[in-house]
């Protein structure tokens, strides 16, 4: 995968975070799983705007630090992003309130939250994971 693949990647993640923020930020009480998730995802979405900056001035690093960046592990993490988001954002759909105020958890929301939290916890791992990775490579 070539840089410019990268960057469109890099470029596409940000707006998978925006829209589970968005979505979450907009519900009022909220179980604490959904808090947990728009705080994993906003940090998320911060490193992917770190590295987003990286990519576009990446001419002005110096080539000691281009060179610690491996494009495989970039590559390889950012897949696990993508896939990582999609799952989440597939898990939300099925969580997404039924009624036409969407801006209230029912209690057969929070059920289904419930039902869901294992399933999230473990999205959220893998996110963890991939989002630690990214902060490394970008640290160095």
């Amino acid at each position: 995968m070539d840089c410019l693949s990268v960057a469109a990647s890099v470029t596409g993640l940000p707006q998978v975070g925006a829209n589970v923020i968005s979505f979450l930020f907009s519900m009022a009480d909220a179980p604490s799983t959904a808090r947990t998730v728009l705080h994993k995802v906003h940090t998320l979405h911060a490193i992917f705007r770190q590295l987003d900056d990286f990519i576009v001035h990446f001419t002005k690093h110096s080539m000691a630090r281009k060179s610690r960046i491996h494009v495989e592990d970039l590559v390889g993490t950012l897949t696990g992003c993508v896939c990582a988001c999609f799952e989440l954002d597939k898990v939300l759909e099925c969580l997404n309130t039924d009624d036409g105020d969407e801006s209230r958890f029912t209690a057969w929301d929070s059920v289904k939250w419930a039902a869901k939290d294992q399933e999230i916890a473990s999205i959220l791992r893998n996110l963890q994971m991939h989002k630690t990775s990214l902060s490394l490579m970008l640290t160095v």
